[in-house]
């Protein structure tokens, strides 16, 4: 699996017979504000990949699927055209969407009757929208109609189908977004409208895409079903 934390990432060939890691760092801005780079998690996912992949070859093991395992509520943003991150990702602990909240407080129950979440800055939702309101590249791809907005499952998903080809999320971590309505499973309109703009989202989707859809360079079988714990694509 691959697994992202606050200070490294570690790739398991199922059950654990093989570990390796890389760090990551958390970046703490001067107003208090808790940031990753995208590329920075995207470079330590392809080490650890590759590691893992060399490790296989060398013992003749065959890798049979791949999980990711995340902090869901991170938030990310990136154009779709070109497929490079926008702004580094809010981190699921930065308190940046607070003023948000506040603005939206008399709504709090309607939130948490379609969503199951309080109406907090935990959830990306309201960090999708302090980069829309305070981002001007952010500004500037939404008014190109050149935005996506994913979890880091979503980023990661989208960086490993080459090209950007896929971009998905299953149910557990698109619930933790405060975008999805529990009652149909679905991405709430109501909400995206609230939520300002929030609509470059991807499309909720089971734990399941085949191998030939990712790009690890690392001669997995394309015969193989990949298992993706928690994976985020665009509407």
């Amino acid at each position: 699996s691959i697994n992202t934390s606050l200070d490294r990432m570690a790739a398991q060939s199922g059950s654990p017979v093989f570990r390796t890691s890389s760090p990551l760092t958390i970046i703490s801005t001067s107003d208090g504000f808790v940031e990753q780079d995208p590329l920075a998690l995207w470079r330590s996912v392809e080490t650890v990949c590759a590691t893992a992949v060399q490790h296989a070859s060398a013992t003749g093991e065959r890798i049979e699927a791949v999980a990711i395992s995340n902090q869901r509520e991170t938030a990310i943003s990136w154009s779709t055209s070109t497929g490079e991150p926008l702004a580094n990702a809010v981190s699921w602990q930065c308190g940046r969407s607070a003023a948000i909240c506040e603005r939206l407080a008399s709504k709090a129950d309607f939130f948490r009757g379609r969503t199951g979440l309080p109406l907090a800055p935990l959830v990306s939702a309201g960090k999708w929208a302090w980069l829309v309101e305070n981002s001007p590249a952010v500004q500037k791809a939404k008014q190109k109609s050149d935005l996506r907005f994913g979890t880091v499952d979503a980023w990661l998903i989208n960086r490993l189908s080459g090209a950007g080809a896929a971009h998905q999320t299953d149910l557990t971590n698109a619930s933790r977004t405060g975008l999805l309505n529990l009652e149909n499973r679905e991405w709430d309109p109501d909400l995206l409208r609230i939520r300002r703009g929030t609509h470059r989202l991807d499309r909720v989707v089971d734990n399941l895409v085949k191998t030939d859809e990712l790009h690890f360079e690392m001669n997995l079988p394309r015969d193989d079903a990949a298992h993706v714990e928690q994976i985020a694509d665009n509407l």
